[in-house]
């Protein structure tokens, strides 16, 4: 099917990308300094059109900004924003490694000693982030032989903390939960990287199958891809006997949420707090859906990486037809997907400390009645979802 909108979303993607796209015979704290400020002007112009939606086609670099009618302008999906913000967001994290190495080079600590890729998780591994996303990272290089190791350990420490100070430099608040290149349980060799993918598949627990879970999004950004795919097949399906058990888990992890809606069918608000009387669109309904996407997905047997929800919520469609209950929570779910993404992209955000913050929350009472309609929708769709997989993994 043809995109209409594909023709400007993209020339605003080029134009950005050619912005973004520095000059590197300039100082590093010069090129800091100027990627820096057009980062304030994307976000300036990026967070009005993540929330409406409407930009001017003949403005990229202000979108609407007031000189043109509405009627003027070019209403674009949710699914298309999150499109062009991730080819743009992919370009400023494989630059910031690309300088990264450079630093190296520079410091006199020199190239890295073995070939190496740094991999998104969360939202940046699904192709979702938002304008205010985070920054959620890893490194994987290859095995180094004995004589090499303490070498190795020695650059990627430096590596992350390079990485992730840059990401900062540049408006990327790092991940609360510190999955970061910069932290020691997310970089290693691939033998590492396999060996905690086994440990995570066999030793039952919250935590384990977490991580688990979060492998399931990673994607290369930067290096060696090849080194992601090796990783990958470590996701591969198990055998049948210990599948049943991961199965069971990764179900088991997803009864821990935030319902959307009460007994009467009304979106529940947050009570207390700063954030009282706001809906949690992130946690009540994006999250929710994402993890049921993947984790079923891996269930039934596609193990690849990589993938955004609405690419698993294809995948499911064409594969759970024979189970009619189950195709139809995905059905509902897919349905109202964009009205989800588009109510995540409404929540914004806001700058503290120099870096860029999601709340994931929205007034209701902005929310025109569609929109309204369809996050009741998706949480019925998630209740009927979850209690499938608890039947089914759980108590069957």
């Amino acid at each position: 099917m043809t995109n209409p909108n594909e023709p400007t979303t993209e020339r605003l993607t080029q134009y950005w990308l050619q912005r973004f796209s520095l000059d590197r015979s300039r100082s590093m704290d010069d090129r800091l300094k100027e990627m820096r400020h057009i980062r304030e002007e994307w976000m300036r112009a990026i967070s009005y059109w993540s929330v409406t939606g409407r930009m001017n086609p003949d403005c990229p670099d202000c979108f609407l900004d007031g000189s043109v009618s509405s009627d003027a302008s070019i209403q674009v999906t949710a699914l298309d924003r999150h499109r062009v913000i991730t080819r743009i967001y992919d370009h400023l994290f494989r630059t910031a490694a690309a300088w990264t190495e450079e630093c190296m080079e520079m410091e006199g600590i020199g190239s890295a000693p073995l070939s190496y890729v740094c991999v998104w998780f969360g939202s940046g591994g699904r192709k979702e982030m938002t304008p205010w996303s985070d920054q959620d990272h890893g490194v994987i290089w290859e095995d180094e032989h004995g004589w090499l190791q303490a070498r190795v350990e020695a650059y990627f420490t430096v590596w992350g903390e390079t990485f992730t100070s840059l990401l900062t430099q540049l408006g990327f608040a790092p991940c609360s939960g510190k999955v970061l290149a910069n932290n020691r349980q997310w970089q290693g060799s691939i033998t590492e990287w396999k060996n905690n993918t086994g440990r995570w598949m066999q030793e039952r627990g919250w935590e384990n199958t977490r991580y688990l879970t979060m492998a399931m999004d990673m994607r290369a950004v930067y290096g060696q891809s090849e080194l992601a795919k090796r990783w990958s097949h470590s996701l591969k399906l198990p055998p049948s006997s210990l599948r049943e058990n991961v199965a069971s888990a990764l179900t088991a992890n997803l009864l821990h949420r935030k319902r959307a809606h009460n007994s009467f069918g009304k979106l529940i608000r947050e009570r207390y707090g700063e954030e009282a009387g706001r809906f949690d669109v992130k946690y009540r309904t994006y999250v929710p859906i994402a993890q049921l996407a993947r984790n079923t997905s891996w269930i039934v047997g596609n193990t690849e990486q990589g993938l955004s929800t609405k690419e698993r919520l294809s995948w499911l469609l064409e594969h759970t037809i024979e189970d009619g209950a189950l195709h139809a929570a995905i059905h509902e779910a897919d349905q109202a997907w964009e009205a989800v993404l588009e109510c995540r992209l409404k929540a914004e955000g806001y700058q503290e400390q120099l870096q860029w913050q999601s709340t994931g929350m929205i007034d209701p009472d902005r929310l025109t009645p569609a929109l309204k309609d369809s996050l009741k929708a998706s949480s019925h769709a998630i209740t009927k979802w979850l209690k499938w997989l608890e039947r089914r993994y759980l108590h069957g």
